[in-house]
């Protein structure tokens, strides 16, 4: 089922209307908030709706004693797939009580209904957290019973941004709680992300990840008592296709604890990294790789990639990079690269195409995010005589680069 974005605020006003009209006749005009997004009415992964949890008044509502008032003979299945539309998007937008904590004290009919479903429940999205939110996500990791967690905390704000010092206090105090709750069900998560930026600990894990799918973790203050730990365990996931990491690591003696993980089974790799022996061990694995992203690379010199014979990535589609770091384009061969981002600084386009020659790659899109106004289009058009078989080639900032 696809929905076009422009539905969704009049898909928000039927679902607003059906909350009064309920309310009403029963709680006295109760509003209510809503957010829209696909409903995954196929794709819930821990099983068909629960009627066993349904109570024969479900049925046949009672609305002040009529039966089969019209809003509630909307069908069950129907009516929970509009309650999917209330998931959270984990973004400003989101109200500080999810939607769902209210329909289910509009009317009886309706808590029935979503707490009959619990891949409802299933999603945890949080815009910094707030003391308020630690008993809804205890509630929300109860209603989901068993079903697969999807896990999102974002802190949208820094010390700077509060109005007072207690509000900053209240959500590193939330987060830090809310994390440990989560860690105790590792074993339903389905994906992680993460984004923090106040002094946490990540709770060490100890159970098995087995349907994590995937990671991504943005900010430097997120401790782990054992990093390597931590992302074994993460690796371990027979499920895992995507990871990300936008925090500075120590890959000397990082990278070289994890060579023994399958790294194949990878379909996205995204990270700050520094091109070295160590990196290259790893992405030699990736044969299934079809995103890599390093666009913000760490400078270290002390431990460039040693010149060696370059490998194949047969899946590799998209690569987003840094031109700063080209050292790594010498090991590559990439047959199936159709997209390439660049944020091209002074450095020459050559070593991009001599990869290109050397992959006999069909380009499809390549974009260069320019960073500064005297950067010329000199390189654009060598990419175009060299390489006609690129279909869209951008450019940014200066106007007079994108062609089409």
């Amino acid at each position: 089922m696809t929905l076009d974005f422009g539905l969704r605020p009049a898909l928000r006003l039927v679902l607003e209307a059906m909350g009064y009209m309920v309310a009403d006749a029963h709680l006295g005009a109760r509003h209510m908030h809503s957010h829209a997004r696909k409903p995954a009415s196929t794709q819930r992964a821990c099983g068909a709706w629960d009627s066993s949890n349904v109570f024969s008044h479900v049925a046949s509502p009672m609305v002040h004693g009529c039966q089969n008032a019209s809003i509630n003979s909307i069908p069950v299945e129907l009516l929970t797939d509009i309650f999917e539309f209330c998931q959270p998007q984990s973004d400003w937008t989101d109200p500080l009580v999810p939607t769902l904590e209210r329909i289910i004290v509009v009317c009886s009919h309706w808590r029935t209904v979503a707490l009959a479903a619990p891949y409802l429940w299933s999603k945890i999205a949080l815009y910094s957290p707030r003391p308020i939110h630690v008993s809804i996500v205890r509630r929300h990791l109860e209603r989901s019973k068993t079903c697969p967690l999807d896990l999102v905390i974002r802190q949208a704000m820094e010390p700077e941004d509060c109005e007072s010092p207690s509000e900053w206090e209240d959500i590193v105090a939330a987060t830090s709680m809310i994390l440990s709750d989560i860690s105790k069900h590792v074993h339903r998560w389905h994906s992680l992300t993460l984004m923090i930026y106040s002094p946490a600990a990540f709770p060490r894990l100890v159970l098995p990840t087995p349907l994590l799918k995937l990671v991504s973790i943005t900010g430097s203050m997120l401790k782990f008592d054992d990093v390597q730990a931590f992302w074994r365990a993460i690796l371990a996931s027979p499920a895992m296709r995507s990871i990300s990491w936008s925090y500075s690591i120590e890959q000397k003696n990082f990278l070289p604890s994890l060579f023994d993980c399958e790294w194949g089974k990878l379909i996205q790799l995204a990270g700050r990294f520094t091109v070295d022996s160590h990196l290259l061990q790893i992405l030699s694995q990736c044969l299934s790789l079809e995103v890599l992203d390093i666009t913000d690379p760490i400078d270290d010199n002390t431990s460039p990639a040693t010149p060696g014979t370059p490998f194949v990535l047969p899946s590799l589609r998209v690569v987003k990079f840094d031109t700063a770091e080209t050292s790594l384009l010498h090991h590559l061969i990439l047959p199936k690269l159709q997209e390439v981002v660049l944020l091209r600084r002074k450095e020459t386009f050559r070593p991009w195409i001599d990869l290109f020659d050397r992959s006999q790659c069909l380009l499809q899109s390549v974009c260069f995010k320019l960073f500064s106004r005297t950067d010329s289009g000199e390189d654009v058009a060598f990419c175009l005589r060299t390489h006609s078989p690129t279909s869209q080639i951008y450019g940014s900032p200066l106007p007079g680069i994108v062609v089409r």
